[in-house]
């Protein structure tokens, strides 16, 4: 149960310069955000790393074969930020 309270307390992610910051519990790393090639919107099934809270998010594929699951509270919104820093970014709904 403490684990689950500590995730739900320490998930984040935030943007800093030109880098994606995440943490989830014990996961956790940064992503060059001009690595970042694609979003896709609203999955809700995924079997890589996961540093989320919830089973419906993004996937960012970055780099040549990286990807990562993430439940931003505002997806739109996350996205939007992400593209300020790389415009190149494709988003699939």
């Amino acid at each position: 149960m403490s684990y689950l309270v500590w995730m739900w307390h320490d998930t984040y992610y935030l943007i800093d310069d030109n880098q994606l910051l995440y943490k989830s519990a014990l996961l956790r790393g940064s992503i060059d955000i001009s690595s970042i090639v694609e979003i896709e919107k609203n999955k809700k099934i995924y079997a890589g790393v996961k540093p989320s809270l919830s089973n419906k998010g993004v996937v960012i594929k970055y780099n040549k074969w990286d990807d990562i699951f993430m439940s931003p509270i505002d997806i739109d919104h996350f996205i939007s930020a992400l593209k300020d820093v790389n415009p190149g970014i494709r988003t699939i709904e």
